[in-house]
């Protein structure tokens, strides 16, 4: 009778190890995957639209009754395109962004866009995006004009021109920023080295 009484606590305890074994086992295996960091700015592009001098961007938050409040306003934007920092501006799963054509003296030339989603631009752009597309035309232009969407806080661009190699060749300028993300007519033919100058803001 002790013996059969042995018996049985030893199976019970035997079957509670295995049960909290398999709870931990479990436990351990269901793991949250680490959220995606946040990024901390995105680049915004457009097609450009016919007669715009510049354009106006702005960056919308969808409340929870699903109006869109306005967040951010640029107002000078010259180029097709735009970089905006994050930093303050959350949730950014509720941010969305419109961009609307401007005349010479800022008058609306068209509608404001569809409001579209932040989230979807690109993220944290490494360098300026290149604007210029000599690469698709059939012939050489005479006075060429070099453009391009620069990175919020850069102060200085430095262009240089490539040989049909890819090599560097002898061209190089130095281009500062002015404000409203336009670039100064003034270019100096030396790298960006020991020059100081506001940096691009829209």
């Amino acid at each position: 009778m002790l013996l059969a009484v042995l018996l049985v606590v030893s199976m019970t305890q035997g079957i509670r190890r295995r049960k909290n074994r398999w709870s931990a086992v479990r436990a351990s295996g269901v793991r949250t995957p680490p959220a995606a960091a946040l990024p901390s700015s995105v680049l915004l592009r457009w097609a450009p639209y016919n007669g715009a001098v510049r354009y106006e961007v702005r960056v919308l938050v969808r409340t929870a009754e699903g109006r869109m409040v306005e967040q951010q306003k640029l107002s000078r934007v010259y180029t097709t395109g735009v970089h905006i920092p994050l930093t303050g501006l959350l949730p950014q799963d509720d941010l969305y962004w419109t961009v609307q054509p401007l005349g010479y003296d800022g008058t609306p030339i068209a509608a404001a866009s569809a409001p579209q989603p932040v989230r979807e631009a690109l993220a944290d752009p490494p360098a300026p995006v290149l604007t210029a597309e000599y690469d698709k035309m059939a012939y050489a232009p005479l006075y060429p004009v070099y453009s391009w969407i620069p990175l919020s806080g850069q102060t200085h661009h430095e262009v240089e021109g490539l040989s049909p190699r890819g090599q560097t060749g002898a061209m190089s300028f130095c281009i500062p920023c002015r404000r409203g993300s336009r670039m100064s007519t003034t270019m100096h033919r030396s790298p960006c080295r020991g020059t100081t100058s506001t940096a691009c803001a829209a």
